[in-house]
């Protein structure tokens, strides 16, 4: 995922009972982790490698994005 510099970044979060794809804006990458603990760490990961996130929305999903937003 890397930094963006200057730009700001959005980020979109599509939860399954299995995964979470994830779109970063303006670098046009989506990726998908498993939703469970090692891949959702390796989301806090990526994330943290970002200079600025704008925003971040996430798709609550019948309660799959619990653990997610833990």
């Amino acid at each position: 995922v890397g930094t963006t510099g200057e730009l700001p970044m959005f980020i979109g979060i599509d939860v399954a009972s299995d995964r979470c794809d994830v779109a970063f804006w303006c670098q046009e990458a989506v990726r998908t982790y498993t939703n469970e603990d090692a891949g959702l760490d390796r989301l806090v990961t990526d994330l943290r490698q970002v200079d600025t996130v704008e925003l971040v929305v996430l798709e609550a999903t019948g309660g799959y994005e619990a653990l997610t937003v833990a």
